[in-house]
């Protein structure tokens, strides 16, 4: 029984006080730069522009972890998906643009 009392201890402290990232590469343990257990777990393979919008503490922590690269990838091409969409193109396969 301690061993559990003590397991959950411990996962509620790191679920405080870290989010545990799924990248693309593998996983990733991201310090907090506030204590709060929403995105304690995240699965960032797929993200899109607006996936990091809607997720400001953990694109600030990404950030200040050093991982902004990730998030700059989604960032930039979520911007050129918006500007083409404006002007009435989509992107192919190969980020070449076409017509509807």
């Amino acid at each position: 029984m301690f061993f559990g009392i003590l397991l959950g201890g411990v996962l509620v402290y790191g679920g405080f006080n870290f989010h545990l990232v799924r990248a693309n590469d593998g996983y990733l343990v991201v310090g907090r730069t506030s204590v709060a257990l929403e995105d304690a777990y995240v699965d960032i393979r797929s993200w899109n522009f607006s996936d990091w919008r809607k997720h400001p503490t953990l694109t600030r922590d990404m950030l200040k972890a050093g991982h902004g690269e990730r998030v700059k990838v989604a960032v930039q091409e979520g911007l050129v998906d918006e500007a083409l969409k404006g002007i009435g193109l989509t992107r192919r396969a190969g980020d070449d643009a076409s017509r509807r």
